[in-house]
């Protein structure tokens, strides 16, 4: 799973020297159907000892600095981080089924 999130973050043009991309990375693979975002962020912020809005900062200076190929992107009609990380977890849960 974590590999194709990866890949879904590669190909979103998010550079793995960035901060956000390590911390989607480990609110992605803390996600399940019954866990909140917001609940996956709180794991994440507890693991590196920082606030959730330090995590929400840096992931969504992650997008923002990320390559915007519409091409990738226009599966992303997303106007906030919650909705960017709602979009990737469906996106990445349902390849890996297909596999």
């Amino acid at each position: 799973m974590e590999k194709r999130i990866r890949e879904e973050l590669f190909n979103l043009g998010i550079l793995s020297n960035r901060k956000g991309y390590v911390y989607i990375v480990d609110i992605m693979s803390n996600l399940d159907s019954a866990l909140a975002i917001g609940d996956a962020v709180k794991k994440v912020a507890e693991k590196y000892s920082k606030s959730k809005d330090s995590i929400g900062s840096a992931v969504r200076n992650a997008i923002k600095t990320a390559n915007h190929s519409l091409e990738v992107w226009k599966n992303y009609d997303c106007l906030t981080t919650k909705e960017f990380l709602t979009t990737m977890y469906y996106r990445t849960r349902e390849e890996s089924a297909n596999e």
